[in-house]
């Protein structure tokens, strides 16, 4: 019967010694490349790099997407050009302001730009108004009536509405900036009918700004017909009539004024000046009057009364004291406080004499107010009685020429207003004539064609280029997507930023495919570093060395475990190279093979698989027996040996801590190759008692979950985690070594 044996306590992790990594928050610090160390990109978003990568990696795909986008874009022109052709006619319309119409015998008129840019844009407005299609539409005799767009609209419920709304979206007239030019355009799916349409709708519009233009030239000369009508009628029927009657009761062309007539003109003359004089004075004096009452009844000082004021001795006296009561507070100020009593008293005196000088201003101007508004009124009813008696005298020196003087008034009136009427009929015929002769006869147009359209030759939808061009984007863009959502759905960890992605997990090292380093073909690869000691693997394996040395102290990390979250990862490569490259460092190795389950060292030192590790287990006697050593100077080998029946107990217990005590003594490392520790129980068992744990994941052989399930389940026996060695890296499909390995071997052999 076999006796359990007692679990032994799991080994006290040992200090952390200066020089080791510390890896926090999902980033990981750690070597990577070649030649050295450096960051790890930390968790997030797809780098420059990464996206350079994932392109790389999936160029054929996107070089097929473009191939078959520009194929499918091809054949798309094709099919849409045969069964959804657009064709555009395109034409230029000018435009002219009514302000320009030419007048012969003058400077030819200019318009404005902003008015000519007003002008475009109301052609344009009314050209796509629907109401120019309606009128076009309502002509029996339209083109458009025959076109087989038309034909294809009969079938709608509604053919006019469906008409309308096609027009307003493939009719289009736009302004040409900085000219009088309007491009109008029409797209229909016949060539002829793009071309038919835009010219009926064009001519329609043209004609009609034509026809409002002639029929406002004939409502102009017919109000000038009607004016000339009138004004003859007037100086026939009045002026003319008028002037012979005056003639006949003055006695001829030539009136004889007498001495007398001439005399009384003369004084009446005189009289019109003087009492032009009088009302202008008057106007003056009441003016002053009117200002006068306006300051006195605002309160304000008039400048007759000031001036008085400033004159007054009495006054002038009163605000002198008030000065000089001033200037002595200004200067008691500048030697006392505000609130002195000498202060307080002067300005008390001040006050007191300030009201004395108000109270007499207030009295003096109340004074002279009066008395300047009294003389104001004596001279006003002194100009008013001096006007009275010229009114009077002009009244009767009005009656005495009045009747003479009239008629010969109106008789010079007639003569003037008779010679206004027949210049006014001159200007009127010779505008008659003109407008007759010459606007009438012009070809002016608001609007007329610059450049009618052609029938289109070839279709402006599809176009070949856009066609295959917006194919090429799609495919290109369907690619990519397909490219990167291959990139984020790959849950496999393949770089050192799947392994940041994991998180708190320390790289050590990255060993390429072996397919990928020439020097490293035909060697035996669990020994390149021995066989192929050039080799990019033997320099990489060389540098997690290193970076053990310093990331964790060799001199305390001497019992290892090389672990895997699944099988067929490469840990015994690893575990055989890590330890032949301690081992040629001068360190006596222990290398044990640890893997009851499939075990793989005996066949790569090629040595027979029994006498080993299971044997040792149960007698610690026996462990002399069972080393054996190895072509690599300073190595030595255990096997796994037999099974035992209880290994997780036996490593769980005092036995296996016994061991690897006893195997210290001799050795400076032992180095464990044990089983993957998501499938094996013996490896987690072993894991919290040895100094150290080292992770081997095979590049696109494992998962980040995986990846995380065995950092978690370390954590949980509470083992020390010396990082990751990613294993496999591909050159291809990744290009993370492709570039590093060239520039190695061009290093060494330079």
């Amino acid at each position: 019967m076999t006796t359990l044996p007692q679990t032994a306590p799991i080994r006290v992790a040992r200090p952390m010694q200066a020089g080791s990594i510390t890896v926090h928050n999902g980033g990981s610090i750690g070597p990577v490349g070649v030649g050295g160390g450096g960051f790890v990109p930390p968790q997030g978003g797809l780098t420059a790099a990464d996206v350079l990568r994932v392109v790389r990696a999936n160029l054929w795909l996107i070089l097929l997407a473009v191939v078959a986008g520009g194929v499918g874009g091809y054949f798309a022109n094709e099919y849409l050009k045969q069964n959804f052709p657009k064709y555009r006619a395109s034409g230029l319309v000018v435009v002219r302001s009514p302000s320009e119409m030419p007048d012969p015998g003058k400077e030819a008129p200019r318009a404005d730009t902003t008015e000519i840019a007003l002008l475009q844009e109301t052609h344009c407005q009314t050209l796509m108004h629907e109401s120019l299609f309606v009128q076009a539409m309502q002509d029996k005799d339209s083109q458009i009536r025959s076109t087989k767009w038309y034909a294809g609209f009969q079938r709608e419920k509604d053919p006019m509405a469906a008409m309308k709304q096609d027009v307003q979206t493939n009719l289009r007239a736009a302004p040409r900036r900085g000219s009088r030019l309007i491009e109008v355009e029409m797209t229909t799916a016949d060539p002829q009918d793009s071309k038919v349409i835009l010219e009926e709708l064009v001519n329609k519009h043209v004609d009609k700004y034509a026809q409002d233009q002639r029929n406002a030239e004939i409502n102009s000369l017919n109000l000038l017909q009607i004016d000339r009508k009138s004004l003859q009628t007037d100086l026939d029927e009045g002026v003319t009539k008028q002037l012979a009657e005056y003639g006949r009761e003055l006695g001829n062309d030539q009136v004889e004024i007498s001495a007398n007539y001439n005399g009384k003109r003369m004084l009446m003359e005189r009289m019109l000046q003087e009492r032009s004089d009088i009302n202008s004075k008057l106007a003056g004096l009441k003016s002053q009057m009117q200002s006068l009452d306006g300051d006195l009844r605002d309160g304000r000082t008039p400048p007759e009364v000031q001036s008085r004021l400033s004159s007054d001795g009495r006054y002038l006296s009163a605000q002198q004291r008030v000065d000089d009561i001033g200037i002595e507070l200004d200067q008691l100020r500048l030697k006392l406080r505000e609130d002195n009593e000498l202060i307080v008293s002067v300005k008390a005196r001040k006050a007191a004499y300030q009201q004395n000088v108000d109270s007499i201003r207030e009295q003096l101007k109340s004074e002279y107010a009066e008395t300047y508004k009294a003389t104001l009124k004596n001279q006003i009813n002194a100009y008013e009685a001096n006007g009275n008696v010229i009114d009077q005298t002009t009244t009767t020196l009005s009656r005495d020429l009045g009747s003479l003087n009239d008629k010969m008034q109106q008789y010079r009136i007639l003569q003037q207003k008779e010679q206004r009427l027949r210049d006014r009929i001159a200007t009127m015929d010779e505008n008659i004539r003109r407008q007759t002769q010459i606007r009438l006869k012009s070809s002016f147009s608001q609007a007329e064609w610059s450049s009618r359209p052609q029938k289109p030759d070839a279709p402006s939808f599809p176009k070949l280029p856009l066609t295959v061009g917006v194919s090429v984007m799609l495919g290109l863009a369907l690619s990519l997507g397909i490219a990167f959502l291959r990139e984020l759905t790959d849950t496999t960890v393949r770089s050192p930023r799947d392994i940041a992605k994991v998180g708190q997990l320390t790289l050590l090292g990255l060993i390429p495919h072996e397919n990928d380093d020439p020097q490293a073909a035909g060697s035996r690869l669990p020994l390149a570093i021995l066989d192929a000691p050039n080799s990019h693997i033997a320099e990489q394996f060389r540098q997690i060395r290193t970076r053990l040395q310093y990331a964790h102290s060799l001199d305390t990390t001497r019992s290892v475990l090389v672990t895997s979250p699944s099988a067929q990862d490469g840990k015994t490569m690893v575990a055989c190279n890590l330890a032949a490259s301690l081992a040629l460092n001068g360190r006596r190795i222990l290398l044990v093979d640890a893997n009851f389950r499939r075990p793989g060292l005996h066949t790569v030192f090629n040595a027979a698989n029994e006498n080993g590790f299971g044997e040792t287990l149960t007698d610690l006697d026996r462990m002399s027996d069972c080393v054996r050593p190895t072509d690599v100077p300073n190595l030595s080998l255990m096997v796994a040996g037999a099974k035992p029946t209880n290994p997780t107990e036996l490593l769980e217990s005092q036995f296996f801590v016994d061991f690897v005590e006893r195997a210290l003594d001799e050795y400076d490392h032992v180095i464990f190759d044990a089983g993957p520790l998501l499938m094996a129980s013996e490896t987690v068992a072993m894991a919290p008692r040895v100094d150290g744990v080292l992770t081997v994941v095979r590049a696109r052989g494992n998962s980040r979950g995986l990846l995380q399930r065995l950092r978690d389940d370390l954590r949980r026996v509470k083992a020390e985690h010396l990082g990751v060695i990613l294993n496999a890296v591909r050159s291809r499909n990744g290009g993370y070594y492709s570039r590093n390995i060239k520039k190695y071997y061009a290093y060494q052999n330079a």
